[in-house]
């Protein structure tokens, strides 16, 4: 139960992420504020926060059975999916540095997964 609510987590976080950025990408509201407000009647953006929701719900449920010095750190591979779908799907530039990064975020998550 408690790998699943992780994997709903990480699911959830990254959908939500990405489709805030593809949004506010394809908005272009800059600075506007008038624009941005208009932006969160876009049916993908408030999809988003449908996934925000659930990521939360499902969040306060594993902390219900496994401790936060566990789930925080697990639950940051949502990282790594973002850094890699962003590339992927959102042509997006990551830098060695961020890869670099990322491998330790992963070594670090098998380090706390495995206690």
């Amino acid at each position: 139960m408690k790998w699943l609510l992780i994997g709903i987590i990480v699911f959830c976080t990254v959908g939500s992420d990405l489709l805030q950025s593809y949004e506010m990408k394809r908005s272009g509201s800059g600075g506007d504020v008038a624009r941005s407000f208009r932006v969160l009647a876009r049916p993908l953006l408030l999809f988003s926060i449908v996934f925000l929701a659930i990521s939360f719900f499902a969040f306060l449920k594993v902390l219900s059975i496994a401790p936060v010095s566990f789930v925080v750190p697990v639950t940051a591979s949502s990282y790594v999916f973002d850094a890699a779908f962003a590339r992927i799907l959102l042509h997006e530039h990551v830098s060695p540095k961020r890869w670099a990064g990322i491998l330790l975020l992963i070594f670090g998550i098998v380090i706390v997964s495995l206690y």
